[in-house]
């Protein structure tokens, strides 16, 4: 969040044509932390173990920095407790 405020902040003081070249990449930004809000809220309201690991993982994915060796291999990890889920 405080990345978003910090740009949008920069961007409002700027030209139009400078707004208009950097609005995508904000409303992107935007649409990141609203589905990374939703993921955490799913996970708290309909509980458990599967939806925790599901928003961890979404999280993970979504703010990752071009790294190419998953040291952590959480999906691996978290694969039997996801996709074998029982109800």
């Amino acid at each position: 969040m405080e990345v978003l405020e910090d740009v949008l902040m920069k961007v409002s003081n700027a030209g139009l044509d400078i707004q208009t070249y950097h609005s995508k990449r904000l409303a992107e930004l935007m649409v990141k932390i609203y589905e990374c809000v939703v993921a955490l809220g799913d996970a708290a309201v309909f509980g458990g173990e599967r939806k925790r690991m599901v928003a961890e993982l979404f999280i993970e994915y979504t703010w990752k920095k071009n790294e190419w060796l998953d040291s952590e291999m959480k999906s691996v990890k978290y694969f039997d407790g996801i996709v074998r889920y029982k109800v």
